[in-house]
């Protein structure tokens, strides 16, 4: 998606070029494009319609779909949005963002579209790599992120640096050939270029700060090793989630037949909660030196148990007297995300808890990465407080209704009493019985097949979170002892 002639068609005739799909290189002003098929767009040299085409690139498969960039084909792009798992915004770097790059941008915004920038027409007179990116900043109100550098501009322009691997990539002509397919790569350490080295190098501590900052998790891994971690996020395994048993084993075989990838699915895991019964509080400071400068952040925390009439379904953050005033805006951003993450990425979410901030220090002059370790600190007060406090396990507990035949009524009601169900009512329903029940989510796996064994495929059940409820400490003993490996 683009403004008008900043590439869009160029640069997919490139990538079908590049990944063989097509043997020889199209050209919008010779008219034999392969997206660019009506005879009005070969006659004009614009796309006028969505076009959608499919090539292979290193083991994976791309859908791509080409856009309009005239104002008047607006809704070509607005109906391809709707489909897409991301979008590729092309730029004039001799231009920057221009109307119609708003227009499309603002469309994306709308769906929620996740993209990547790329400057297209370096090599282009007056083409500029900072006035490009600046723009993007200002215009669209974007924080891109820096991926790769280029090497020259304009008439100079002969290739690019990879910010993530420290890699150079130059092109080099190939007699009469130039299709940009022989290239150059090289590490920048065996390239005598110490400019080129230090503005890669730069670059590349900048995105990690800006990475830093959006995701906990990786910035935990900055703190531990600044360098060497950006290269290895590992990704174990994935949480796949349903509505039912049936439901996530079609997912599971749709991931296999669809995509072609043999995956193992493992037991089926309840959704536990953790609530504490006692007010606790936690001090903890962190002293970390990244690069050149040093960080301090030092947080007083308190958890205690949520009063509210209602379930809290995020930590409710309370300030100590004469705290919030004092604390910089971005300090009170890093740490109710701090606390906010930390809620949601525990092995089990604490429910109904308050967090109380009785104290925070840090330097004055703040940066990503302070905010980064402040986030990280909060986490560990967090955790420490919660060590500290008595706990209670929550488990899921459910609304049920099962219609069954009355020759089968007691078979049912016994099976619920051995799944700890608790029975509300049973009526009278035409000819069948329908028994209300409230029973633990954990208590209902595979109950699905047994019913249908169990009533000779007459009976059908529904099932509706009612609440969480606090386990019983023999059950919550023996829940702790299967989930450590115990039993």
């Amino acid at each position: 998606m683009a403004h008008i002639d900043a590439g869009k068609t160029t640069t997919t005739e490139r990538m079908l070029y590049y990944s063989g799909y097509t043997r020889t290189l199209g050209d919008v002003d010779d008219g034999d494009t392969v997206t660019d098929f009506m005879a009005q767009e070969r006659e004009r040299g614009i796309t006028i319609q969505s076009a959608a085409v499919t090539f292979d690139w290193k083991g994976y498969r791309i859908n791509l779909i080409d856009t309009p960039g005239h104002v008047d084909f607006t809704l070509e792009v607005e109906r391809s949005l709707r489909v897409l798992d991301g979008a590729v915004a092309v730029f004039d770097a001799s231009a920057g963002v221009e109307a119609q790059s708003l227009t499309v941008w603002r469309q994306a915004d709308k769906h929620h579209i996740p993209r990547i920038c790329f400057l297209n027409k370096m090599d282009k007179n007056g083409a500029s790599f900072t006035l490009a990116v600046e723009s993007i900043k200002q215009k669209l109100k974007a924080k891109p992120l820096l991926l790769q550098l280029p090497i020259g501009e304009a008439k100079t322009f002969r290739g690019i640096v990879d910010v993530v691997t420290q890699d150079q990539i130059v092109w080099r002509s190939a007699a009469d050939l130039d299709d940009g397919k022989t290239f150059e790569l090289k590490s920048l350490k065996e390239v005598n270029d110490p400019d080129l080295l230090r503005n890669a190098t730069d670059a590349r501590n900048a995105l990690i700060e800006q990475v830093a900052d959006l995701d906990d998790e990786f910035a935990e891994l900055v703190l531990g090793d600044f360098s060497e971690s950006f290269d290895s996020l590992p990704s174990e395994e994935t949480i796949l989630c349903g509505m039912g048993e049936l439901h996530i084993e079609i997912i599971h075989d749709r991931i296999k037949r669809e995509y072609g990838l043999e995956t193992y699915l493992g037991p089926l895991q309840i959704a536990y909660r953790e609530t504490i019964q006692n007010s606790v509080r936690a001090i903890d400071a962190l002293d970390r030196t990244i690069g050149e400068k040093r960080h301090q952040v030092t947080i007083e925390l308190g958890v205690r148990p949520w009063m509210g009439e209602m379930s809290a379904t995020a930590p409710v953050i309370e300030y100590a007297e004469n705290i919030y005033d004092s604390l910089q805006s971005e300090l009170r951003e890093a740490i109710e995300t701090g606390i906010n993450n930390s809620y949601l990425q525990a092995a089990a979410p604490c429910s109904l808890a308050a967090v109380l901030v009785a104290g925070c220090g840090a330097q004055k002059s703040l940066d990503k990465v302070s905010c980064a370790i402040s986030k990280q600190d909060i986490d560990i007060s967090k955790a420490q407080a919660l060590k500290k406090a008595d706990k209670q396990v929550l488990e899921p507990l459910m609304n049920m209704e099962v219609t069954v035949g009355e020759d089968h009524l007691g078979a049912v009601l016994a099976d619920l009493a051995q799944r700890r169900g608790s029975i509300q009512e049973i009526q009278s329903r035409q000819d069948n019985k329908v028994v209300i029940a409230s029973v633990p989510l954990a208590e209902m796996m595979g109950y699905s097949t047994h019913l249908r064994s169990l009533t000779s495929g007459t009976a059908t059940f529904t099932l509706e979170l009612a609440s969480y409820q606090a386990m019983s400490l023999p059950e919550q003993t023996a829940l702790l002892n299967k989930r450590s490996g115990l039993v």
